[in-house]
């Protein structure tokens, strides 16, 4: 008894599990966006978000916000 109740939780979590898993590729792929290009990157682990923060405007506009 005890084991057909842990086989169809499991059941259960692993198809949801699963599920998840689909739905996160298949969102990726059908992307609208994910053609668009960027600007390029500036540096190999931190991208823009150096040249962000070095720009004066926008930590105004970052301070402004806070």
């Amino acid at each position: 008894m005890l084991l057909k109740v842990f086989a169809s939780l499991f059941g259960t979590l692993g198809a949801y599990a699963v599920y998840q898993i689909f739905k996160a590729v298949y969102h990726e792929v059908t992307s609208p966006i994910k053609n668009l290009s960027g600007p390029p990157s500036t540096h190999w682990f931190f991208g823009n978000v150096k040249d962000l923060f070095n720009d004066v405007g926008v930590l105004r506009f970052y301070e402004s916000c806070m």
